[in-house]
């Protein structure tokens, strides 16, 4: 099956390969027939009494589905494992945790804890390496095996004065990680390996608060989910910018967006779609890049709900066995 993470999108040279025992006959029905989903957390935003959710459905939004639904205070960035069937993401509560499940939801288990406050969760399946962000005391990116052993930060002090980093995506392909760090207005990346050699680009206006982002490899772009700032605080935007920064290239992708709208990103580079976490218009969202006439809201949620991580599970092989 050539099913792949947006979340993990570098992997080319896998995507290849699957895509060539896929033209020699190797998928099975089973795999043919699994429809394409979007998996997003959904905290609730009204009371702490309420369960937190993490959703997914049809890259059309049918066929919704509540997979974990428990008292959490914060659910935030989630990343799939879509070959060996898992996903991770961040739960924000008194002390902060990563937990995994099965991709239905089953089978929750705790890998790491005691974290602090973390936005961001990233995979690179092929390493088996888990990244996330601490935004409280101990600012800063980190690793792990996706087990939670062999911790390490990699990256001890973002900027001066240390600034919250949001949400992170993993360019495996060119071994890298991608952080937004709103405050100070950056999209950042690093080397995924040691976190050396940070290079960053920003909006030379300060206009825009970075939150989300996802990278398309094989395109050659970062996507950016922004917030207004100062004048522009009620018009959320969405950017991207060309993986080459030596000369970067920031483009507008929508704008006018209303305030706290936007959350975390996923891109689908075959399709040229990119879906987006809505937060407070309580909503799942996907526009083609390059036709804002095509901007809809795919699943809206019931008030109080709040998406905020988002992840791909692309199944191009996908045929309707029902059909």
């Amino acid at each position: 099956m050539r099913s792949y993470n947006v979340k993990d999108i570098g992997r080319k040279i896998l995507l290849a390969s699957s895509l060539a025992l896929g033209s020699l006959g190797y998928q099975s029905k089973a795999d043919e027939c699994s429809q394409s989903k979007v998996y997003w957390t959904a905290p609730d935003s009204i009371s702490p009494y309420e369960p937190s959710k993490i959703q997914r459905a049809n890259l059309d939004g049918t066929e919704l589905e509540d997979l974990v639904v428990e008292k959490a205070t914060d659910l935030r960035g989630i990343a799939l494992d879509t070959e060996e069937g898992w996903m991770y993401w961040a739960e924000n509560g008194s002390y902060g945790m990563i937990k995994k499940a099965k991709l239905d939801g089953s089978d929750i288990e705790t890998i790491l804890s005691n974290l602090g406050l973390v936005n961001g969760v990233a995979l690179d399946v092929e390493s088996g390496t888990l990244y996330w962000n601490s935004t409280s005391t101990d600012v800063g990116l980190f690793k792990a095996k996706t087990d939670g052993t062999q911790t390490e930060k990699i990256v001890e002090n973002l900027y001066e004065p240390i600034t919250n980093p949001l949400f992170i995506d993993i360019d495996a392909l060119n071994d890298k990680i991608y952080f937004t760090v709103g405050a100070v207005y950056t999209v950042s990346r690093a080397n995924s390996s040691d976190g050396s050699d940070i290079e960053y680009v920003f909006d030379p206006n300060l206009q825009s608060y970075p939150v989300g982002v996802a990278v398309d490899s094989i395109n050659s772009f970062v996507y950016m989910t922004e917030w207004g700032n100062g004048n522009e605080y009620y018009l959320n935007k969405i950017q991207r910018v060309n993986l080459d920064w030596t000369n970067p290239q920031i483009t507008d992708i929508i704008t006018g967006l209303p305030r706290d709208s936007v959350e975390d990103i996923a891109v689908d580079p075959e399709s040229n779609m990119i879906y987006w976490a809505g937060r407070y218009s309580y909503g799942v969202w996907r526009m083609k890049v390059g036709d804002t006439s095509s901007l809809e809201e795919i699943v809206n949620l019931d008030e109080g709900y709040t998406p905020s991580g988002i992840a791909l599970d692309i199944n191009s092989n996908f045929k309707d066995c029902n059909a």
